[in-house]
C-alpha cells in the first residue's frame, strides 16, 4: 500500500488563518493529487485529538479516525496524544 501523509502546520503556526478555508482547499488539493497522478491508496493525517478545527476538514473529506496514539508526540518536554485518521481509496 502506498501512502501520503498531509499536514495542516500552516494554519497551526499562523492563527489569524483559522476558519478561512485554507486547510480544506489544502487537503482537496491532496487528495487529488495523492490518489491521482501520484497515485497512492490511502492518506494519513495526524492531529492533536484536541484539535477539532483539523478533525473537521478531515471528517469532512472522508477521513476516519484509525488510530489513538498515547503520549505519541514530544512538544516542549510534554506528552501529547495523537488521533491518526486515514482515507483509503
Amino acid at each position: 500500500m502506498r501512502e501520503l501523509c498531509v499536514s495542516f502546520e500552516v494554519n497551526i503556526i499562523h492563527p489569524q488563518n483559522w476558519d478561512s478555508g485554507y486547510g480544506g482547499q489544502a487537503l482537496k488539493v491532496a487528495i487529488n493529487f495523492g490518489f491521482g497522478p501520484l497515485g497512492f491508496n490511502s492518506l494519513v493525517a495526524e492531529i492533536d485529538p484536541n484539535n477539532i478545527r483539523s478533525a473537521a476538514i478531515l471528517k469532512r473529506r472522508s477521513f476516519v479516525v484509525a488510530e489513538h496514539r498515547k503520549s505519541d508526540l514530544l512538544v516542549n518536554g510534554i506528552s501529547h496524544d495523537t488521533d491518526v485518521y486515514r482515507l483509503i481509496v
